[in-house]
């Protein structure tokens, strides 16, 4: 991801408290992608033959992939405070409009 647009993301961030709703807002698209991987796994789980380890591997890497994201929120959502309090908030700014790029 490009410094401006992690940027923009932190501002959106800066004013809330870093919420699961937030969360899956600002990322619905790659938790959709992810729901409809899930979807195929179901199917191909349910069916006989072969490709019912494929499903059920699928099913456990989109799982484990969806818990990793949520351990992950919980982690920077204890953080969050803090990081607000320490972050230049002006640099911040400034990149996301372009103004200033990182070294």
């Amino acid at each position: 991801m490009a410094d401006q647009t992690q940027c923009k993301y932190l501002l959106e961030l800066k004013d809330t408290d870093y919420s699961l709703i937030m969360f899956f807002r600002l990322n619905w698209g790659k938790y959709l992608r992810l729901f409809l991987i899930l979807a195929l796994g179901v199917y191909f789980a349910l069916e006989s033959g072969m490709p019912r380890y494929v499903g059920l591997f699928v099913c456990g890497m989109s799982v484990s992939a969806f818990l990793r994201d949520l351990g992950w929120l919980v982690k920077i959502k204890k953080n969050w405070p803090l990081t607000v309090r320490i972050t230049n908030w002006e640099l911040v700014r400034n990149i996301a409009e372009g103004k200033d790029s990182v070294s």
